[in-house]
């Protein structure tokens, strides 16, 4: 279902995430400084990955909202007066929208978070 779909990608970005500080603190750990352990992952590289991910996210999010927009827009003109259709289309616009302007929220907030930390 979606559900487990989103919470499949949360995981799966906190894990890559978190890949980097946690090979770090290994390395320095077992104090190994040859191999993978020779570049260690820094704080900033974190900051910079995870702004990259969320622009990553927020423009394909973006683009798949636009579309569900035109598609809704494309419902509502070919409805011919259908009661049913035009009900589609309206909550097909209205949800896109919002999916949108949460993405847009999130991305605000991710990056005023990293300003205030950074």
């Amino acid at each position: 279902t979606a559900k487990r779909i989103i919470l499949y990608a949360i995981i799966g970005l906190l894990v890559a995430g978190l890949l980097g500080p946690i090979l770090s603190a290994t390395c320095y750990l077992m104090n190994i400084t040859k191999g993978a352990c020779a570049n260690e992952f820094s704080y900033t590289q974190f900051i910079s990955t995870t702004v990259n991910i969320v622009s990553l996210l927020l423009s394909i999010i973006s683009v798949l909202a636009f579309g569900a927009i035109v598609y809704g827009a494309y419902l509502y003109v070919t409805s011919q007066g259908d009661e049913q259709r035009v009900a589609t289309a309206k909550r097909v616009i209205l949800y896109a929208g919002l999916g949108l302007f949460i993405a847009v929220i999130s991305a605000i907030i991710v990056n005023v978070f990293i300003s205030i930390i950074g």
